[in-house]
């Protein structure tokens, strides 16, 4: 293939459907037709560009040079050379003129014509037949041996031999070289045989002319030889007098335009010329007469057909005013109305795809194996904080420095194993600064030869999707947590009912074998305490469900009547009486929360004060505290009581956790009293030493108002 350029990088995307497949093949098949598109608009313009110089040149070893230069830097060629034959006994063709990569490339490097061991060579091929030679991939083993110099994989991929044949005669070569295999297609292979064709008749015809200047200008420039070379050019040339008329035009001009010679003669070229396109002849024309040496050069220009319709040309104007031969502007015309529809085929092409593209509700990336970005839609170049157009045709190293080496590696991996990478989600960070995920598909492009040399990447941004799995996951977790401390709760409450009533029926049984009557209120008072303990569980259930499912009740709080109730509620156990209990209400306001809620906490706050309660005291103490100032409650509950070892401290709060024996209830109390807690909005900490007793801190809101 031949050297990249905009015009013929491949810069195409598709929508990303969930067909992968059909995607990547839609893409490569339109790629092919718009990189055609592209090519032949690159070619037309390397031979417009060579015709002007056939028509201009008057020193051969230059124009062969500017031929050459020509082909390489506007055809995007790895190489060109033009080379004559040598009449001599070897009948050798020589290189004369040579433009483009050489290395490895001997400059005195030559192919025999005739009577050689090297049959196929496509030089001496091209030369025998007048046809041209075609090698689409000279590293093979059977091209490779056809070239006295071999080329290496980093020179040359394929070459063309054209010959140069004037009058049935083969008396040059043009050797034209890609720098990938497989370069020259039937259609390309066709504009390079008229290129051929146009330098045989332009070299030839430049050599009789050079000559006739040699002899003291025998033959002036205005003689029948430059008419016929004019007449014969395959381009319009047209002269036009100081006032815009018409006073020459080659016979082409019918075969392109459709009129006759004689029809334009006379004629103002504003009548032909389309109004937009002529400012440059009309600046030259209405100079002053001191600038009559203006050199325009080339534009482009639009003239009307026969048929009234515009065809394209490429303008080079010659200001020969100041030439008493010929005093006029003569208009060389190279008809490129077939590329300029091409190109607005092309365009069309392009901007339809790039609004379907940008209504993808993806970004849409295309990126060649140098990790630069060839084409991309608008999602895409939101992410990178800059227009589409800006975007292209950079390199991800300049856009993305700290990821470049990354994503690149990982693009070469997928290139080089044809292997796309689908689902893969990352954060990355987004132009405005913010850490989203995305999810993307990297997808190999194919050429024509069925070889990777892109990759197609489409990215969604799954930012909120991933949100939601992420609730939900943390859902699922919390679930299974509720199913694990469910099952533990029913095993619990069956157990802690159980054992109760198990110790009533025993009591009951014995009872029933007891013959003294006054022996049985021993046993009535067993089953009375077995009866407050089951009372006293099935409460603390009942609180439980009551925090679960009581809707809150927005109410005036009186904490010192709400802790005399509870207080009340334990009259039953004995060490109730030993109890000693302080209450200290400090509040400039009211206070309005839940009522019941409140209790539930107090009550299970008292109870554990009143289960470990160490009786070695003297005196057992229980401190509350609260002071309300503006919108919240600080509530302390301080008992001396054994208080808590240090290791069971940040587990007391769970359900069924039992830091100790000494109390023979359900592990509840502190899980419940936290649970409500939290469902109030509120917070609750703890503090204790085992040995001096434990006080808890508890935060509650003033929902006045609310």
């Amino acid at each position: 293939m031949v050297k990249k350029t905009p015009d013929s990088e491949a810069r195409i995307l598709v929508a990303h459907t969930p067909d992968s497949a059909i995607s990547s093949l839609f893409l490569q098949n339109h790629l092919e037709k718009e990189s055609w598109l592209g090519r032949s608009a690159q070619v037309w313009q390397m031979i417009g560009q060579c015709n002007r110089l056939l028509m201009r040149a008057s020193e051969e070893k230059t124009l062969l040079q500017d031929l050459c230069r020509t082909i390489v830097e506007t055809g995007g060629y790895q190489m060109a050379w033009i080379g004559f034959s040598v009449s001599d006994e070897r009948k050798k063709a020589r290189r004369y003129s040579q433009m483009g990569f050489e290395a490895g490339y001997p400059e005195n490097a030559h192919s025999v014509w005739t009577n050689s061991k090297q049959v196929n060579n496509p030089v001496l091929t091209a030369l025998r037949t007048h046809k041209p030679a075609i090698v689409q991939d000279i590293l093979s083993p059977e091209k490779s041996s056809t070239w006295e110099s071999k080329p290496t994989e980093k020179e040359f991929g394929a070459a063309i031999s054209l010959p140069l044949v004037y009058n049935s005669q083969a008396f040059g070569i043009l050797n034209v070289y890609a720098s990938q295999s497989k370069a020259f297609n039937p259609e390309e292979t066709k504009l390079l045989i008229q290129l051929a064709d146009d330098c045989s008749y332009g070299i030839h015809s430049l050599r009789p002319r050079l000559s006739q200047h040699r002899v003291l200008g025998q033959f002036n420039t205005s003689g029948s030889y430059f008419q016929a070379l004019i007449q014969n050019a395959s381009d319009i040339i047209m002269v036009l007098d100081v006032a815009g008329y018409i006073t020459f035009v080659s016979t082409s001009v019918q075969r392109i335009l459709g009129y006759a010679p004689e029809e334009l003669i006379g004629k103002d070229s504003a009548l032909y010329l389309h109004p937009e396109d002529d400012r440059v002849i009309k600046t030259v024309l209405q100079s002053p007469s001191g600038q009559e040496n203006i050199n325009p050069g080339n534009t482009e220009t639009r003239m009307r057909h026969v048929n009234s319709s515009w065809l394209y040309f490429d303008c080079t104007v010659n200001n020969q005013l100041l030439d008493p031969d010929i005093k006029g502007l003569v208009l060389t015309l190279h008809d490129i109305t077939l590329h300029k529809l091409a190109q607005a085929k092309l365009q069309k092409q392009q901007k339809e795809h790039q609004i379907m593209f940008d209504a993808v509700p993806a970004m849409i990336v295309f990126k060649d194996a140098s990790n630069r970005i060839l084409r991309a839609n608008k999602l895409a170049a939101s992410f990178y904080g800059i227009a589409r157009e800006e975007l292209e045709g950079k390199s991800l190293y300049t856009l993305n420095p700290a990821e470049a080496s990354r994503y690149h590696q990982e693009d070469l991996e997928i290139i080089s194993s044809g292997i796309p990478r689908l689902n893969e989600t990352e954060q990355v960070k987004f132009a405005d600064g913010e850490i989203r995920w995305i999810q993307t598909d990297k997808i190999p492009f194919y050429d024509e030869e069925r070889k990777a040399g892109a990759i197609i990447i489409f990215s969604h941004e799954i930012t909120a999707h991933k949100k939601l799995e992420d609730a939900l996951i943390e859902t699922l977790d919390e679930l299974k947590q509720k199913n694990f401390e469910l099952d533990n709760y029913f095993y619990k409450v069956s157990h802690d009912i159980r054992a109760p009533l198990c110790t009533i029926l025993g009591l009951t049984n014995l009872m029933k074998l007891e013959k003294d009557i006054a022996g049985n209120e021993v046993y009535i008072g067993l089953i009375e305490k077995s009866i407050h303990k089951l009372d006293s569980f099935i409460q603390t259930i009942l609180n439980h469900s009551r925090m679960l499912n009581t809707s809150t009740h927005i109410q005036s709080i009186d904490f010192q009547q709400i802790i005399t109730q509870c207080l009340n509620e334990f009259t039953y156990l004995p060490q109730f009486f030993r109890l000693k209990t302080q209450i200290q209400l400090h509040s400039s306001n009211k206070f309005y929360n839940d009522a019941s809620q409140i209790a539930i906490i107090f009550r299970h706050l008292i109870l554990n004060a009143l289960k470990f309660m160490d009786v070695r005291r003297e005196e057992n103490l229980l401190e509350v505290d609260i002071t309300i100032t503006g919108n919240k409650a600080y509530i302390s509950v301080e008992d001396n009581g054994i208080g808590i070892q240090k290791q069971y401290i940040g587990k007391i709060f769970d359900m069924f956790f039992k830091a100790t024996d000494v109390s023979d209830g359900a592990g509840l109390g502190l899980y419940i009293v936290k649970q409500t807690v939290d469902k109030m909005g509120g917070s609750i900490s703890v503090k204790s030493k085992s040995g001096k007793g434990t006080v808890f801190k508890i935060i509650l809101f003033n929902l006045q108002g609310v």
